[in-house]
């Protein structure tokens, strides 16, 4: 390993432990608290939060102005990333509040990794590596990225890990992985569905009308 790659991987290690510190600490309670109950309602009682916001139990309602129901409201995916999750706290011996929120909000941070490795390659890919280092370091020391994830507990970073690998895939002409990775993208959060016009011109104009229909 040269030089370069042992900056990297110090830099890369330095990220997660900022995140991992943060884990277990913080985390915006509602958020925090359907995350969890979502992937506990799944596991132990093969309940989805879409079977829980039909029943419409109090609890799922704010308890402060305007009252009304927020509950989990993404598709299927994110929740299956929690509840897998949460499945490794509930098996280990590790238990309490801080454990719940530490394997709730890991995926999150373990996505933030990626985020910045796979930019890093994209840069490198277009011949961009000396931009690429410094993009790499902005995505893992990123404060806001920081904030959102291993602070808040919100899972942007895990969609965009998606949707940053659609585009990835994309640049090497490789659309039939591309295309998964933007549904996966999708099935996590729904936002994203509105880089579809983007996705279907740049195939178009690449290939075929065909081919972006497909996609």
């Amino acid at each position: 390993m040269d030089l370069l790659d042992t900056t990297r991987l110090k830099n890369y290690v330095v990220a997660l432990l900022i995140r991992l510190i943060l884990l277990g600490f913080f985390g915006l309670e509602w958020d925090i608290f359907v995350f969890i109950t979502v992937a506990k309602q799944f596991l132990l009682y093969q309940k989805t939060p879409y079977d829980v916001a039909l029943e419409n139990p109090p609890y799922i309602y704010l308890n402060t102005p305007p009252f009304i129901q927020n509950w989990y409201a993404y598709p299927p995916l994110s929740f299956l990333i929690f509840s897998g999750f949460y499945f490794i706290y509930l098996i280990t011996p590790l238990k309490g509040p801080f454990w719940e929120r530490f394997f709730i909000k890991l995926p999150i941070a373990i996505a933030d990794l990626f985020v910045a490795k796979f930019a890093y390659d994209m840069m490198v890919d277009i011949g961009k590596k000396r931009k690429a280092a410094l993009i790499e370091k902005s995505i893992l020391y990123n404060p806001l990225f920081i904030f959102i994830g291993a602070f808040w507990g919100m899972f942007d970073s895990i969609v965009f890990l998606f949707l940053l690998l659609s585009i990835y895939y994309l640049h090497k002409d490789r659309y039939n992985i591309s295309a998964v990775f933007y549904a996966l993208s999708i099935l996590t959060k729904q936002i994203v569905v509105i880089f579809s016009p983007l996705f279907f011109i740049t195939i178009w104009k690449r290939k075929s009308l065909r081919s972006a229909f497909n996609y």
